[in-house]
């Protein structure tokens, strides 16, 4: 039976909020006075159940464009826009026990005010940060302790900026977070393998999807129609497949399968992840990261198979699940497309996505030590060639992420160590935050956030 979704009362009452018991060291957010003139009529702030929030609404003579303008120290971090002459803003994305300002600005009048986001308490739930913040407004990475799952985002002082409790905590493998992304309407996440959840920034459920027989794992991701495409595995002949279920809204419209492209062979494969689900089968791919990309494909990362692919996935394709191009980075029971020029590859990779130049981001768990690896592809030549890598002086055994940074550096995430990692452009490491959640592996993967490109 599926685990049911408990939402904003469960929010409340696992990690304190209003209405919380006595004792409970979460406060909600202080709303100071507001002040207005001109064109506006009225002007208003009020707390919400979330500590790290505020609803503020006015009223214009006429129709008109707002500006939402959130300071901190005098320094602009946030920005949001409304239209008419009735407006209601959340103000979101607040750092944890800091004083803001705010100021909404329209055509020949102004409403301003001042606000303090509340203190949160996540029980299990630690973070800490050193060095100079990286250019970027702050991390998503799952909420999994023992004692609760949801989504967390913090900022480059390893501040909590929001968070959404989605369910109770788990001390499985494979419970909690099993992959999340953002979409054009909020935030999007796999829960316990078994649905979908999409959250709107203030907690407001957009979608649940209850997934078929076939349990979810490791990935999701989210066009920008909203379609969601998510990783699944079932048994084939012994052998452990997995699959992209694609959903628009909440119905299935399409189902990429292995199976129909690959036929598995070779001694490769594990019976770890799935004991319980297919007992006795051999995970021989382990996919563990659905990344989008242009003209309506995506990335694949085979872990076991060492193997990335690139597949058509948009449902609207005539080839729909056609296979692109497969990069082998060591041994592997598949054939690459592409050989290497340098010597170079990668083992055990995770999260594999585009970079901005065209190269490709791979986390590369390695043997012994991991990286954060940039991979040139000569997709005519035929020749896949090293860019650059960064070294985390450690060994990532499990998940872990790589994203690249303003500047040409990289940002990686690990998820054994729960450590995520900034380097500049020459490699040298300049920020780290550390994720601790009681007995749990902390994190699957972090997500950089931009709060001027989310689409709410």
């Amino acid at each position: 039976m599926a685990r049911p979704l408990l939402m904003v009362a469960l929010l409340l009452a696992s990690c304190g909020g209003p209405g919380g018991d006595d004792d409970d060291p979460t406060t909600p957010a202080a709303v100071g006075e507001v002040s207005f003139d001109g064109t506006v009529s009225t002007a208003s702030c009020r707390e919400v159940d979330h500590p790290l929030m505020a609803r503020c609404t006015l009223t214009t003579e006429s129709s008109s464009t707002v500006r939402w303008t959130l300071r901190e120290a005098g320094d602009e971090v946030r920005t949001f826009t409304t239209e008419g002459t009735t407006h209601e803003q959340l103000l979101w994305g607040l750092a944890e026990g800091t004083a803001y300002t705010w100021e909404a600005t329209t055509d020949g009048g102004s409403a301003s005010g001042t606000l303090t986001a509340g203190t949160v308490d996540l029980g299990e739930l630690a973070i800490s940060a050193v060095g100079g913040a990286p250019a970027l407004d702050g991390v998503l990475v799952p909420l999994q302790c023992t004692d609760t799952t949801g989504l967390v985002a913090f900022d480059g002082q390893g501040r909590i900026t929001w968070y959404q409790v989605l369910g109770p905590g788990s001390s499985d493998m494979r419970g909690g977070i099993n992959g999340f992304d953002v979409g054009p309407d909020g935030f999007v996440a796999v829960v316990e393998g078994e649905r979908i959840v999409e959250v709107a920034p203030d907690g407001t459920l957009v979608r649940d999807i209850v997934a078929d027989a076939r349990p979810l794992h490791h990935d999701l991701a989210v066009d920008d129609d909203g379609r969601i495409y998510v990783l699944d595995a079932t048994e084939v002949d012994g052998y452990i497949l997995d699959g992209v279920e694609v959903f628009d809204g909440t119905s299935s419209v399409a189902r990429f399968d292995l199976a129909d492209v690959l036929t598995p062979t070779g001694s490769l494969g594990s019976d770890m992840f799935w004991a319980n689900e297919f007992p006795g089968a051999t995970d021989w791919a382990h996919t563990n990261s659905v990344e989008l990309g242009p003209d309506g494909t995506a990335l694949l990362s085979l872990k076991v198979q060492h193997a990335v692919m690139q597949v058509v996935l948009d449902p609207e394709a005539a080839d729909f699940g056609a296979v692109d191009w497969v990069l082998t980075g060591d041994d592997s029971d598949l054939s690459s497309d592409l050989a290497w020029s340098d010597g170079g590859g990668f083992h055990g990779q995770h999260h594999v996505s585009w970079a901005s130049d065209g190269s490709l981001l791979v986390f590369d768990n390695g043997t012994s030590g991991s990286r954060g690896l940039a991979v040139d592809l000569d997709l005519d030549g035929g020749v896949a060639s090293e860019l650059r890598s960064v070294e985390l002086g450690d060994y990532c055994s499990i998940q872990g992420a790589t994203y690249e940074l303003a500047g040409g550096g990289l940002l990686t995430t690990c998820g054994t160590s729960g450590t995520i990692e900034a380097f500049d452009a020459s490699g040298q490491a300049t920020w780290s935050a550390t994720v601790s959640c009681g007995s749990r592996a902390p994190l699957a993967r972090g997500l950089p956030l931009d709060w001027g490109t989310l689409g709410f």
